[in-house]
């Protein structure tokens, strides 16, 4: 019985969205937006209740599943108790709370689950085991989309800047991407994320043979990405998120208001680079930004946006909350 409490953080992919799904490498971090969920367990049940303020809902998740938008919450549930052998015998009730956008590129859905599945965990086995929080939220990310490389579990769990490919799964890395500031700018326009990646084939499919070099030439733009990461060459690495961003455009998974929004970004002194981030169609754009340029860069692109943050790459995954 009692309250328990734990958050995540969303991430970025900084070079290599669709690539990544043709064989490539990707780049992405965790940021300092983070998700957070608070669970209480009282005598009743057993059944588990999510309310979720950004969404609106309150709904019943366990032993059935009354709200679509929370089947990935189900899924945790279920994953716990057969992987971890969780035995229900109370009425759990969560409360999630999370600045994150939905449906934006962000990982928003991974990061509610990986705090979800840590509160879980702390009520019920008194810590945070995070290769246990990742699998579960890992069963969560497959009802939410399929068939997930596992990147947005992942970075939520145990946070920081990582590299990843389905060849070699995942690194983390050292960088000094904390010394520069990542803007997040929310177009408004929610993803049409299916859209986006069936685009993004028909491309593929249009190079025939060709795929494999373009493959080959966004592996050596995340091998500079990582290198000017590494070395706090920030210059360079604007240079590959601007690179990185025309590609995407190229491949049609761009929008005219996400292009607005990196050229504005773009104009600001002090902004190094900037492109759109996850399957595109809508969703976010993030910028790569001097510390002492954010606000500016910020005020810029506020009027062209639903929403604007300036947060930091992130290097704590999950964590318990008081």
């Amino acid at each position: 019985m009692g309250c328990f409490s734990a958050s995540a953080p969303a991430k970025a992919i900084i070079v290599g969205e669709h690539f990544v799904v043709w064989g490539s490498k990707a780049l992405a971090t965790a940021l300092s937006l983070r998700a957070a969920v608070r669970l209480c367990v009282r005598a009743g049940g057993p059944e588990v209740r999510i309310s979720s303020r950004e969404l609106g809902l309150r709904c019943l998740v366990w032993p059935k599943c009354d709200c679509p938008e929370l089947r990935n919450l189900h899924a945790v549930v279920a994953a716990a108790q057969s992987s971890l052998g969780l035995k229900l015998s109370e009425s759990v009730n969560a409360e999630v709370s999370s600045p994150i956008p939905i449906a934006a590129g962000l990982g928003s859905s991974a990061a509610v689950a990986v705090a979800f599945a840590a509160a879980l965990m702390l009520a019920y086995y008194g810590s945070v085991e995070r290769d246990a929080v990742n699998r579960l939220a890992y069963e969560a990310e497959r009802v939410a989309h399929g068939r997930p490389s596992g990147i947005d579990n992942t970075v939520a769990t145990y946070g920081g800047t990582i590299i990843y490919s389905r060849r070699a799964g995942f690194e983390r890395l050292n960088t000094k991407l904390n010394e520069a500031v990542l803007l997040v700018v929310d177009s408004g326009q929610r993803r049409a994320t299916r859209k986006a990646v069936e685009r993004a084939l028909r491309f593929r499919d249009r190079l025939g043979p060709g795929a494999g070099e373009l493959v080959a030439f966004v592996d050596r733009l995340v091998d500079l990405a990582v290198s000017a990461a590494r070395a706090g060459n920030f210059d360079a690495l604007g240079a590959v998120m601007n690179l990185a961003h025309g590609m995407l455009v190229g491949v049609g998974v761009s929008t005219p208001a996400l292009d607005r929004i990196v050229e504005a970004l773009r104009s600001e002194p002090g902004v190094y680079g900037a492109k759109l981030t996850g399957a595109g169609l809508g969703g976010v754009v993030i910028a790569l930004v001097a510390p002492d340029a954010a606000e500016d860069a910020a005020s810029r692109v506020r009027p062209l946006a639903k929403a604007v943050f300036a947060v930091g790459a992130e290097e704590e995954g999950v964590r318990e909350e008081a």
